[in-house]
C-alpha cells in the first residue's frame, strides 16, 4: 500500500508544482530544498499525481478503484454500448490543462 501524506504535504506539493511552471522535476528539487527536515520527499510522479487528482476534484489519496476490474459479459450490441459510453466519458473528462504560472520571488 502506498504511503500517504497529509493534507499540508499535498497543499505544498501543489503550491510548488505550479510555482516551477508545471515542471515535476523541478518541482521535487524545490521540495528538497525548501522541506529538507522533512521525513520523506516526493518523487517527481507525485507532483504530477497530485496535480491530475486536484484537477479532477479529488482529493489525491482518495482510492479510484479496489482491485482488478471484473471482466464484463458481452451481449448483443454491447461492443456499441461500450464505444458510446466510453466517447461520452472521454469527451465530459477532458484533461485540464495545467495553467502558466510565473514563479514566486523571494
Amino acid at each position: 500500500m502506498p504511503s500517504r501524506y497529509t493534507a499540508q504535504e499535498y497543499a505544498n506539493m501543489h503550491l510548488i508544482y505550479g510555482e516551477c511552471l508545471c515542471n515535476a522535476n523541478a518541482a521535487a528539487r524545490v521540495y528538497r530544498e525548501r522541506y529538507s527536515n522533512a521525513e520523506r520527499h516526493p518523487a517527481h510522479r507525485v507532483f504530477i499525481n497530485v496535480h491530475r487528482s486536484f484537477s479532477e476534484g479529488r482529493f489525491p489519496s482518495q482510492m479510484v478503484g479496489e482491485g482488478r476490474p471484473s471482466r464484463p459479459t458481452r451481449t448483443k450490441g454491447s461492443r456499441r454500448s461500450n464505444y458510446t459510453q466510453v466517447s461520452q466519458y472521454v469527451e465530459l473528462n477532458k484533461p485540464l490543462e495545467c495553467p502558466k504560472v510565473p514563479p514566486i520571488v523571494f
